[in-house]
């Protein structure tokens, strides 16, 4: 006989038991766990075989999609033909370019063969043939079995990764559809599924597969503060599976009202009856409540009988509280006319009848390329988000504005359909500016919110007038040439407009001076324009789109208007001068300084009654001390009159902003801040122009300003007076920096060179010149000049035998073809010839656009950072949507074409001519130092080689329209 055992035994014996008890549990749970492990990786190693990675470019801005390039995820869904499903926001509504990356790293090409006009779902199709070494397969479409509480996977091509596998389990399945933006594409008059699976970029068109591996839904879109995501049921894209492997038409119906879902609790607010209610949760149990009118489509067939807030109760008395069975039953009816029954409010269920009308009618399948915009007929998806009629026609990117727009009149004619306004068009003669009214498409359609501008219709940049229309079979977009064999009206002669301006009232004063004042504000206030300038080509690695600022008439009688280089950034542009904010007339750029922000404008003094009164320029340069007038005009037109005291030259030498390089300027107290404007006598004598200062340079205040002296510009306009181009003249294309006296002659320069220096009746501070980038002058040109012999660190003390104090004794225009400089180097003193280069050399001459590049020899800011260029071939842009953009090449010169050397853009022409569409191409390109090779695929359906190149007056000639499909507002 045994001891009793004691409370502490029996009390461990107990734990001992249920420790045994514990383990067991656990390890039949690891043997569940890894079956079910087993399981899933049995169907993710099947699944993984059906899923591609989706390369794509959606080439143009249409229906609020696109321009753009990236990658998304498909899983094949018909193995025989080919077919591939994933959203319709990867196929998108405009032309599809892409090809499928598969499992095994093979690539095939895709072509769009269809996107549902409303769900988020689309179908691109592949040759099977293409894939040589691995078996196509195929997922089955199961949209039924996803419920709350599934346990699911999604595989795809997450963040850009090759392949992900993410884990989540249905939370719901009838959430409302997610909401992406006002202008942009969003889904509805669907359901959406819920989980949490934390997905990112890439990962659109992935398959939700259930431990079977059938697919319950489609991955569409993500929350960005939470790790929900959103996915599409299926149930629409199974029907329209199955009638593109009939080869039967898909039929889409609606009636243009969106709908949502409310509960029972918010219907019966809302009017509900209970025993509606009642016989509705008998019929459908787990059914949560019924559908509501969220919005109804002005002008559509429902905008008089259906408001916001109705209750749908039955469709051809069938009680309907989901809205994929009013997918189902629209979808079967197109042409035909339903009875649906909704209750508003108090009142009693009522009856309206309503053709079914006919999805595809109202989704865009054509578009129109003119001017560098694209234009379409209305659609549901801009409707529904705007909330206006689906009439008229769309522009997207149009008057320098990324919002779309809804045309509503174009030349005092109402816009239509696309039809219409491609009649309009044709009717415009060419440079006619035209007013437009249109509506943005975010607002609502109200006569208060309408819009007026007007559009200069030039198609001097922008000659491509095509119509493009969808091919399903191809897979294409064909295109038409409008603009072939119709000859444009001619532009009318117009009579002059009379200008009208502001004038400014001084208290009364019997003081001469201040009446002298008076007279002299309100003439010179006529002398100040504004300038706008608009640009449809990237060139000079600026943006298209559109620039403002102050211009000073400097030459009335022969038009000549001075104006900031960093307003006309190029020539290839439209150039409009409004004179006191009355009367506009078009302008032409005669100059452009390559170092100075200056440029010189020319309007036709023909066209316009002025009334400007000629200026009287002086001959006197200004001087320290010295009182004048500043007459000027801010960017809001605000008026400045002001007695300054000119100061002390302004240094501008900033290395960082090449609009400003050896600049010789002034100072005056007051400094006025934001204003451009003229320096002027009492007696109205020009002494110099006081130019606003938009950007940082040196030691400048960023909108303090600096002046010009006017005799600095005598050597421009008197050439302008006799009718030659300053152009045409030459200069030292050298960067120099400013040196103090005691610097100088801490770098060795002798003492007697430095009593030389000395000037106390100039307004500037005596200085010495040091070269600080001696490689211009050898590169910056196409033509081939002699070896600039100037080095950096050199210090120039005179050329032509003339002592060199400040940047104005070597800011002048030549005519000869070298210049003697004697510089210090070291401590040696040499005398060098060096060359001068044509101004006009200094500037893009040749645009070549090439599968969505913008190609041109560099511009010479870029090429002065450089020792040397690798090549005459640079990318100064690239387009939105096209085949190369993901290759991020901006900015980089190409060497070489599929192994060829190429120098110069007509050797690039000449190679690429040669080159068949859709083919690749490998090029060697230089990005800093540093040599890359890409291979790029070619798409000259969508992109065809364009090129611009200037004749022998120096006039811009197209040799073959140059696409552009965007502009960029500045």
């Amino acid at each position: 006989m045994t001891d009793p055992k004691t409370d502490t035994e029996l009390g461990l014996e107990r734990e001992f038991d249920q420790l045994r008890i514990n383990q067991k549990e656990s390890v039949r749970e690891l043997e569940l766990s890894s079956t079910e492990t087993k399981t899933w990786r049995h169907t993710i190693s099947n699944v993984i075989k059906s899923v591609v990675s989706i390369k794509l470019n959606q080439c143009v801005n249409l229906d609020g999609e696109g321009p753009y390039t990236g990658e998304a995820t498909g899983f094949i869904v018909d193995s025989e033909k080919g077919i591939i499903i994933t959203n319709r926001h990867v196929v998108g509504t405009g032309p599809f370019r892409g090809y499928a990356v598969f499992d095994n790293h093979e690539e095939a090409d895709l072509k769009a063969i269809y996107r549902d006009p409303i769900h988020d779902f689309g179908f691109l199709q592949f040759r099977p043939k293409d894939i040589k070494f691995m078996e196509v397969t195929q997922l089955n479409l199961a949209p039924e079995l996803a419920k709350v509480g599934t346990e699911i996977r999604v595989v795809g091509n997450d963040n850009g990764e090759k392949l992900s596998i993410m884990t989540g389990i249905i939370s719901r399945i009838d959430r409302a559809p997610p909401e992406y933006g006002a202008n942009t594409y969003n889904d509805f008059n669907t359901e959406y599924i819920q989980a949490s699976a934390s997905l990112s970029g890439g990962s659109s068109g992935s398959p939700v597969v259930n431990s079977e591996g059938l697919v319950v839904a489609i991955q569409a879109g993500g929350s960005f503060w939470a790790s929900t995501d959103y996915f599409l049921p299926l149930f629409r894209a199974k029907r329209a599976l199955n009638c593109i492997q009939k080869e039967v038409p898909i039929t889409r119906g609606d009636i243009q009202v969106i709908w949502n879902s409310r509960p029972y609790g918010e219907c019966e607010r809302l009017g509900l009856p209970s025993q509606i209610e009642k016989s509705v949760r008998n019929e459908f149990p787990s059914a949560n409540g019924l559908l509501c009118a969220k919005s109804v489509i002005p002008k559509g067939p429902c905008a008089d009988l259906i408001k916001e807030g109705d209750i749908l109760i039955s469709i051809n008395d069938e009680f309907i509280v989901s809205l994929v069975r009013v997918d189902e039953i629209l979808d079967e009816n197109v042409g035909k006319e339903l009875k649906f029954t909704l209750r508003r409010g108090k009142r009693d269920s009522f009856d309206v009848f309503i053709p079914i009308g006919d999805l595809y009618k109202i989704t865009p399948a054509r578009y129109v390329q003119v001017f560098g915009s694209i234009f379409h007929e209305t659609s549901y998806q801009l409707a529904a988000n705007g909330h206006f009629p689906i009439n008229g026609v769309v522009g997207n990117s149009v008057l320098y504005d990324d919002e779309s727009c809804l045309i509503h009149s174009i030349d005092d004619k109402i816009i239509e359909d696309l039809d219409g306004f491609i009649d309009v068009l044709k009717q415009i003669p060419n440079g006619k500016r035209a007013p437009i009214t249109y509506y943005t498409i975010v607002q609502n359609k109200d006569v208060e919110e309408r819009r007026h501008t007007w559009y200069e219709f030039d198609r001097t940049w922008n000659s491509r007038f095509v119509l493009a229309t969808r091919n399903d079979d191809t897979g294409l977009w064909d295109i038409t040439d409008l603009a072939e064999g119709h000859e444009f009206p001619r532009l009318p002669s117009i009579e002059p407009e009379k200008a009208t301006y502001k004038t400014i009232q001084f208290e009364e004063s019997e003081d001469k001076k201040a009446s002298l004042k008076q007279s002299v504000c309100n003439r010179f206030l006529r002398s100040l324009v504004e300038i706008t300038v608009d640009t449809y080509i990237s060139l000079d690695d600026q943006l298209c789109g559109r620039r403002s600022g102050t211009g000073i008439v400097l030459d009335p009688e022969n038009g000549y208007v001075l104006a900031q280089h960093s307003t006309v950034r190029h020539d290839m542009c439209n150039v409009f001068i409004t004179f006191g904010n009355s009367v506009e007339v078009s302008g032409k750029i005669v100059f452009m300084h390559p170092h100075h922000n200056l440029a010189v404008l020319k309007y036709d003094p023909l066209s316009i009654v002025a009334d400007i009164q000629p200026n009287v320029l002086s001959v006197t340069p200004l001087k320290r001390g010295e009182k004048c007038l500043m007459v000027g005009s801010s960017s809001t037109s605000s008026i400045l009159v002001n007695e300054v005291t000119i100061g002390g030259s302004s240094k501008r030498t900033s290395k960082f902003f090449e609009d400003y390089i050896n600049l010789a300027s002034f100072r005056m107290d007051p400094g006025p801040s934001g204003v451009t404007g003229i320096v002027c006598d009492y007696d109205g004598t020009i002494r110099g122009v006081w130019q606003n200062s938009n950007q940082f340079v040196g030691d400048m205040d960023p909108h303090a300003g600096y002046g010009t002296d006017i005799t600095d510009l005598r050597y421009i306009t008197d050439r302008l007076k006799n009718h030659e181009s300053p152009s045409k003249l030459r200069i030292v294309d050298v960067h120099f920096n400013t040196l103090d006296l005691l610097k100088a002659k801490q770098c060795g320069v002798p003492s007697e060179w430095i009593s030389k220096y000395n000037d106390p009746d100039s307004f500037e501070d005596s200085q010495f010149l040091e070269v600080t980038n001696s490689h211009a002058a050898n590169i910056s040109s196409d033509i081939e000049y002699p070896k600039n012999p100037l080095e950096q660190g050199d210090i120039v003390l005179t050329v032509d035998d003339k002592i060199v104090r400040t940047f104005k004794d070597i800011n002048i225009l030549h005519e000869t073809l070298s210049l003697s400089y004697k510089v210090l180097r070291g401590r040696e003193i040499l005398d060098l010839t060096v060359p001068t280069v044509k101004v006009e050399d200094l500037f893009t001459s040749h645009l070549v656009s090439w599968c969505g590049l913008y190609l041109q020899k560099a511009p010479t800011d870029v090429q002065r950072a450089r020792s040397s260029s690798p090549s005459g071939i640079y990318i100064t842009s690239s387009h939105e949507g096209s085949p190369i953009l993901v290759y991020d090449l901006t900015s980089q010169y190409i060497t070489e074409i599929n192994d060829q050397e190429v120098k110069t853009l007509e050797d690039f022409v000449k190679v690429v001519r040669k080159i068949p569409d859709n083919t690749y191409v490998k090029l060697r390109c230089i990005s800093g130092n540093k040599p890359t090779t890409k291979v790029v695929r070619t798409d000259y359906h969508y992109f065809p080689t364009g090129e611009f190149k200037k004749d022998k007056e120096g006039k811009w000639v197209e040799i073959s329209p140059i696409v552009t499909y965007r502009l960029e507002n500045i």
